[in-house]
């Protein structure tokens, strides 16, 4: 091959490093597909990294923070079993623990804390009531729900998970230090409150979808 004709590879091969979001295949002489360059999948200025404007960081974040979801679940999985729960009763039961205080804690703010639907939180106490983990009392202030409150036999599950409970959280945030965790803690709620806003968008354009879909399908 000439040494133009090398030249001439080359450069075509530079070619397509185009603005940003614009990807796109490298080509060489004779249509040879040499590399793809992945879609940018988000296009805020600030997630980006520099350089040639990739979003290698932002995906690296998006793979972290779903092994770190998996990793959480394993822990709270593991804490359950330790009292013969299922992971989403083993929330229930500690959050009517960490606030019923003296009168309860109602469905409501259970699921508030969960960010559950209260149904299925209604569902999951019916269970615990089953279990006699829990207990029903009439709310003062309303007289259309009741209050949650642990029974004896709830409280001593609560008692026995305490010790284990207090290793696993100890080594799972051994490394995080009280500005990262009042920080961490910030931006994670904020997360939560876009995610679902986020998701709920996009169940509604999928039942959107599935509606239009249907009345084609009926006009045909």
């Amino acid at each position: 091959m000439s040494k133009d004709s090398k030249q001439g590879i080359r450069s075509k091969k530079k070619e397509g490093k185009g603005s940003k979001g614009s990807p796109g295949l490298q080509i060489v002489q004779g249509g040879l597909k040499v590399s793809f360059e992945s879609p940018l999948s988000i296009s805020k200025d600030c997630l980006l990294d520099g350089g040639y404007r990739t979003d290698r960081k932002f995906r690296q974040l998006l793979y972290d923070l779903s092994v770190f979801g998996k990793l959480l679940e394993a822990a709270r999985a593991h804490l359950s079993s330790h009292i013969d729960l299922l992971p989403s009763q083993y929330n229930i039961v500690m959050l009517i623990a960490q606030y019923q205080g003296e009168k309860g804690v109602s469905v409501t703010e259970i699921a508030q804390h969960l960010h559950a639907a209260v149904a299925f939180v209604t569902s999951e106490v019916k269970k615990l009531e089953a279990l006699d983990l829990v207990r029903k009392t009439p709310n003062p202030n309303d007289g259309r729900s009741n209050l949650l409150q642990l029974t004896r036999a709830g409280q001593t599950k609560v008692l026995g998970v305490a010790h284990e409970r207090l290793y696993v959280n100890d080594q799972l945030f051994r490394n995080l230090a009280g500005d990262d965790f009042d920080h961490l803690s910030r931006i994670v709620a904020h997360l939560i409150c876009d995610f679902a806003e986020t998701i709920e968008t996009l169940e509604g354009k999928r039942k959107n979808e599935l509606r239009r879909s249907a009345r084609l399908i009926r006009m045909t």
